[in-house]
Parts: structure tokens; sequence; C-alpha cells
């Protein structure tokens, strides 16, 4: 069993937040600052422990994280839904999407509209979208 398999939504969620804060090479202070909440409340959410819903949303702001990104998380999401300026201009941001959730959001897609299709054949057309939108360069290369 891997050891993330018994970790409870709080803490992957928590786990994640502290990864991005590292990536983004925020220490704890600028980044609670960023989020507009306390650095306790920052610590509490890298814990693994509960905090108020606000807490969750500007937490998201405040890493790039897609507004609801934390939320989802604790509802069972693989990874937050990251989000940079496009180059389209002001106004517009690009979405990065876990592989695993683009491709469960296809699957979805598929099965709702598709008879008949095997297991196999939906897994390669989620894969193949996925393949294709990122040699389009719509999706980011993970």
């Amino acid at each position: 069993m891997n050891v993330t398999d018994a970790e409870t939504p709080e803490a992957r969620l928590g786990r994640l937040v502290h990864a991005r804060r590292m990536e983004l090479d925020l220490p704890l202070r600028a980044a609670a600052e960023s989020a507009e909440i306390a650095v306790n409340t920052l610590r509490r959410v890298e814990a693994g422990l509960p905090v108020r819903g606000a807490s969750y949303a500007k937490v998201d702001r405040a890493l790039s994280w897609a507004p609801g990104s934390s939320m989802a998380i604790l509802g069972g999401a693989t990874g937050p839904v990251t989000i940079t300026p496009s180059p389209a201009g002001e106004g517009y941001v690009l979405a990065q999407l876990p592989d695993d959730d683009f491709k469960g959001v296809v699957t979805n897609a598929v099965v709702a509209v598709a008879d008949g299709l095997t297991a196999r054949e939906i897994r390669d057309i989620s894969e193949r979208v996925l393949a294709d939108l990122k040699a389009k360069g719509y999706l980011g290369d993970d």
C-alpha cells in the first residue's frame, strides 16, 4: 500500500499547498500575506487541519490555483488547477489540469454520449485528446 493511499483529503491538501509554496519560493509569512490570511491559518492548512472555506479560496488565489481548487482537493481531486497569464492578453488565463483529472473529464463525456465503446477504446480516446491538445499547445506539458 502506498503511503498516500491512507492520506486524508486535508493532509493531501496540506502537502500540495506546501509543495506549491516551495515551488513559488514563498516564505510562510509572505504566502499568508498574499492570501490575506493569518500565518497560523496557513500553518493549519499545511498541517492538514481544517479552516474556514473562505480561507481556502484565499489560499487558491495566493498560489495561482483556479478558484475552488482547494475545495476540489478536499472533495477528492488529485490536485489543483493552476492558472497562468495567457499570451492572448489581459483577462485571459491558461488552466493546467492534472492529466488524470483531464482524462476523467473526457472519459465521463465519452461515456455520456457514446454507446457500445469498450473501456479500452474510451481510455484510448481520452489519451488521444490529451496528447493532441498538448501537441497544439493548448495544455502544458507536465
